[in-house]
């Protein structure tokens, strides 16, 4: 409670009333003893150790002793200020709490995005390496016969559906078989990459495309070109392989490896389906090798013709 003090001493006059009385024993200007009791306001009298005092007035004088008032510090005061102090302080610890635990979730974030990255890049990984497995020929590198079926009929269908043209080349090496037997199959196999490297690096646009067909059968796609363009084409692969120089001593007709080119040319009512395409080039093929091989043969409207050598 709130209100004020009456501190007794030597020399000093009484001011004003207390709610509290401060009694100092003095001997030779030395403290003694401190007492303090409280007073009753609504009483004229002070209990001192079982006897009453009148209650004081302003400038009051004690026997031996004099009076003063100051003032006791609010216990209201005193008590508010420390729950205000205590509410900040709870205020602070959650708001400290709650900050390290935004800063504690963004660290979580963050490293659940990269987590999600890291295995976003995998699957992706993971995807084009079956991709990869599915349609690529594991000893060329080229496309195989599985990729190849789909994009004949992409193809074929875009032709007929934008009234365009595109060629299909079929490429298949001379006397493999006597190769192989003579050589062996993994001297085959080397020259069967080296084809694919060939056939590969002539692929000048992203459109075209060339696939390992079968066996040592390989075939090339040239989307929008048309016939007299797909037989350059065709004609600089039959010189270029000849170029490669690679040995092949059981072959009657050079000493080094050569190919047969048949060439087929779609357009939009001719040889625009994957079935009349391939068979175009496959006649066209078999006429370049019953021409002698190491020929380009082309087919055109009801008949082939050989280029070439």
């Amino acid at each position: 409670m709130s209100g004020s003090f009456i501190r007794v001493s030597t020399g000093i006059s009484l001011e004003g009333r207390a709610h509290r009385l401060d009694i100092l024993n003095f001997d030779k200007s030395h403290c003694l003893s401190s007492l303090f009791w409280p007073i009753n306001e609504s009483s004229q009298e002070i209990e001192l150790m079982g006897q009453f005092l009148p209650s004081f007035e302003h400038g009051t004088h004690l026997p031996g002793m004099v009076a003063s008032v100051y003032q006791e510090p609010s216990a209201f005061l005193s008590t508010s200020w420390l729950a205000a102090l205590g509410v900040v302080g709870v205020l602070l610890a959650a708001v400290a709490v709650l900050w390290i635990r935004f800063v504690s979730a963004q660290r979580r974030e963050r490293e659940l995005r990269t987590l999600v990255a890291e295995k976003t890049a995998d699957l992706q990984k993971a995807n084009e390496e079956l991709f990869s497995l599915s349609f690529t020929d594991p000893l060329t590198g080229l496309a195989n016969r599985r990729l190849f079926d789909r994009l004949i009929e992409r193809e074929c269908a875009r032709v007929q559906r934008m009234n365009s043209y595109g060629s299909l080349l079929s490429i298949d090496v001379d006397f493999f078989k006597n190769l192989n037997d003579s050589e062996g199959h993994q001297t085959g196999d080397v020259c069967l990459m080296k084809l694919g490297g060939l056939l590969k690096s002539r692929c000048r646009r992203k459109l075209d495309l060339a696939a390992r067909y079968g066996g040592e059968e390989f075939v090339m796609i040239l989307p929008i070109t048309n016939s007299a363009d797909a037989v350059t084409v065709a004609e600089s692969v039959r010189r270029a392989v000849i170029e490669l120089r690679i040995p092949h001593p059981a072959s009657p007709i050079s000493t080094y490896l050569t190919v047969s080119i048949g060439v087929a040319t779609a357009v939009k009512g001719k040889f625009a389906t994957p079935e009349t395409l391939i068979a175009a080039s496959d006649r066209a093929l078999y006429e370049a090798k019953r021409a002698g091989r190491n020929r380009v043969a082309v087919a055109r409207d009801g008949e082939t013709t050989v280029v070439g050598e």
